[in-house]
């Protein structure tokens, strides 16, 4: 994580969460104009609404205006993780053990660099990911370091 995303994601928590809602991620982007995309959940567990965002983006709008991290413009966009949301910090891998996830590796393990299968266990180290069917099953860890992303795959 670059240090201006933590910088911003330790300016901008305090006030999310005081207004209920908690930071999945924080990612900026520079190509023309910058975009600083604050992925947003609520904490008592319900869905990241519409208007969740606007309020949200509101306070972190006001707040980033006056702590002024970011020297160039930028657009600010606030989002809900959606049904595939990502998997950024440890304690996001604890909490959806039991559910299925993908994992994309910086390199292969295994010959591969996807895996998809069932999260069954996490740590602040890494997570173990259950892959295959039938006789061919097996439990495969990763260390945090190893994975570029992860995110939830949506049962539909």
């Amino acid at each position: 994580m670059s240090s201006l995303v933590e910088r911003v994601e330790g300016i901008i928590s305090p006030v999310l969460e005081s207004m209920g809602y908690g930071v999945v991620r924080v990612m900026y982007a520079k190509v023309k104009r910058g975009r600083l995309q604050v992925m947003i959940e609520r904490l008592d567990g319900e869905n990241i609404s519409m208007e969740d965002c606007v309020a949200a983006s509101r306070e972190i709008s006001v707040t980033l205006d006056v702590e002024d991290p970011i020297e160039d413009a930028y657009t600010l966009e606030v989002t809900s993780p959606g049904l595939d949301r990502p998997l950024v910090k440890p304690e996001h891998y604890t909490r959806f053990v039991g559910e299925k996830v993908e994992v994309h590796l910086f390199a292969p393990k295994e010959g591969r660099r996807k895996f998809q299968g069932l999260l069954t266990q996490a740590d602040d180290k890494g997570c173990t990911v259950r892959v295959g069917e039938k006789d061919n099953v097996q439990d495969i860890a990763f260390a945090y370091a190893e994975i570029t992303r992860a995110n939830l795959v949506p049962a539909y």
